[in-house]
């Protein structure tokens, strides 16, 4: 038997997780991919700001920046925080 399970925005579930001080429900969280630089998972505060799942990094980081939000990037499956 195989079970399939989808989390919705696994990363920033994960990152909250294991930083309770964000609250995942006003705080904008994402994840950036490890070679590109895209967003990969983004919460529902970032997805507010109008940030596309793809979006390149240095076109956003200052509208996250302002908005207080928080930004990990996955290098090799292991999440480092940004800002």
């Amino acid at each position: 038997m195989w079970v399939l399970c989808d989390i919705n925005a696994a990363y920033v579930s994960f990152i909250q997780l294991f930083n309770p001080q964000y609250d995942i429900n006003t705080t904008p969280l994402g994840v950036l991919s490890s070679n590109q630089g895209n967003i990969i998972a983004r919460n529902q505060p970032m997805k507010a700001l109008g940030i596309k799942m793809g979006e390149p990094h240095f076109k956003i980081k200052d509208l996250i920046r302002n908005s207080n939000g928080h930004v990990w990037c996955c290098l090799k499956y292991k999440l480092t925080y940004l800002y």
